[in-house]
């Protein structure tokens, strides 16, 4: 044992290779191009001008400033910077429009803008934009795919276009030159848009959306010649949202049902997401005016707006649309036709309306189309009838409440097969339901108390149902 284990401690071990030390390698990692951000101030480093300066901060890499002191600057300027820019106002920086101001070369079709912005991740705020005495077509325009935040600025005097089509404020996007050329976004927040011809804001062509919010948009009244203006107009298949903005004076004298200026205009939208929203529409012809448009693929919103003191067609005014959806707004003192009007369309949801105090008016007018759903709203003293359904049919009036207005709380002329139910018709100068040339409506669930003629009165009303009214106090009886 002793022997053994001697002989495996003298045994000589086997050798064990060694492992090579790998060479060292110097690895070097390639920093990103960081460039820090730089401040160019017009009027210094000889910058005389604003174009200057933002054509200085292009010329860098990476995001930069543009400073405008306290001053007067005649000049069109155009941001085009890969890496985005703010420009800013440092005081009271005017950038006044030179006589002509020249259409892009490439886009000849959409005129001038004393601001034209075609880059993305751009900011303009503080400035006031002052185009009168110009041509110019816009005051500030967003396209060629460009995306801008514009703030806190002022722009006026948009008023004398080389295009009698534009005249308009703040431009996002354009049908006109295509999809690519057309295509911008923006967020135009706590802006004041003044004198402008066509429109304060208009969002335009499927490849253009904005958000719209706090603005203050004031159109010129008689000024403009008769010729229609809208405070924000969205069209041809723009999307976005108008939310908590002031928008008045659109009025120009049109008091048709076409051919109307409004506060806001909404036109061939709806493919996308369309919102109106809390806003105060007053002192225009139409408060807000949506036209030829369809939702379903998008929804079409308008809604908790007050709408009060317009004067055309209606505060609200749908004409040959589909899949709108109206709910929670107050629509009072109009010196307009209708407080709420649906014309020739379809699948429109009237929903928790308050509508009151509107002199020689309908609360809510529905004629031709059908389909449509009024329900749960407020119609009280207006001048003429709290609902009032012309040439329409299949429409549901449902949990309505109408009271003291100057004529019937709820009337239907001609059109067949409305569904009346579950609401309340008190207190109207003539009667509480009148159904008159109109066939196969239904009546039921309905409360109809202390009218100055019949509580349900029909007037060659074939096929009419009727079940579960209840009737007190009205002058005339119950039901002839």
């Amino acid at each position: 044992m002793l022997r053994s284990t001697l002989k495996k401690l003298l045994s000589p071990k086997p050798s064990v290779p060694v492992r090579p030390t790998p060479a060292r390698v110097l690895r070097m990692e390639v920093l990103e191009d960081r460039s820090v951000p730089a401040t160019f101030t017009v009027g210094t480093n000889g910058l005389t001008t604003i174009q200057a300066a933002l054509n200085a901060a292009a010329a860098r890499t990476g995001f930069d400033t543009v400073v405008v002191p306290t001053g007067t600057y005649t000049e069109s300027v155009v941001i085009n910077d890969t890496f985005g820019v703010t420009l800013r106002a440092s005081g009271n920086a005017i950038i006044k429009a030179p006589a002509t101001v020249a259409a892009p070369s490439d886009l000849a079709a959409l005129g001038g803008a004393v601001i034209d912005v075609y880059s993305k991740n751009v900011t303009i705020t503080g400035l006031t934009v002052n185009a009168a005495g110009s041509n110019a077509n816009a005051g500030i325009r967003v396209i060629k795919g460009g995306d801008a935040t514009i703030r806190n600025n002022t722009v006026t005097g948009v008023n004398a276009p080389a295009d009698p089509a534009f005249g308009v404020g703040i431009q996002v996007g354009s049908r006109r030159v295509g999809i690519v050329a057309g295509a911008g976004n923006a967020v135009l927040e706590k802006n004041k848009i003044t004198d402008y011809f066509a429109a304060g804001v208009l969002v335009d062509g499927g490849a253009a959306s904005a958000t719209v919010t706090e603005n203050t948009i004031i159109g010129r009244r008689g000024l403009n010649g008769g010729v229609t203006q809208y405070g924000v107009q969205m069209s041809y298949g723009a999307s976005g949202s108008i939310e908590y903005n002031r928008i008045s004076g659109n009025d120009t004298g049109n008091l048709g049902q076409f051919d109307v200026s409004a506060g806001v205009f909404l036109y061939q939208v709806g493919a996308k997401d369309v919102l109106v929203d809390a806003n105060r529409v007053f002192g225009n012809e139409d408060g807000i005016l949506v036209q030829s448009s369809a939702g379903g693929p998008g929804s079409i919103v308008i809604s908790n707006n007050q709408v009060y003191s317009n004067t055309g067609f209606a505060g609200i005014d749908v004409i040959d649309s589909s899949d709108v959806s109206i709910t929670g707004n107050e629509v009072y003192s109009n010196d307009t036709l209708n407080g709420i009007a649906l014309g020739d369309s379809s699948q429109i949801t009237v929903d928790e309306n308050n509508v009151f105090d509107n002199v020689l008016a309908d609360g809510i007018y529905v004629y031709g189309g059908g389909g449509n759903t009024i329900s749960s709203n407020v119609s009280r003293n207006n001048g003429y009838n709290g609902i009032f359904l012309e040439d329409s049919s299949s429409n549901t009036v449902a949990s309505n409440t109408t009271r003291a207005n100057d004529q019937n709380g709820v009337k239907v002329l001609r059109g067949s097969n409305n569904t009346l139910s579950f609401g309340t018709s008190n207190a109207n100068g003539f009667d509480g339901i009148l159904l008159e040339d109109t066939a196969n409506n239904s009546v039921t669930n309905y409360t109809l108390r202390n009218n100055g003629g019949y509580g349900l009165h029909l007037v060659s009303a074939i096929g009419t149902t009727k079940s579960n009214n209840t009737f007190s106090g009205n002058d005339l009886g119950d039901t002839n």
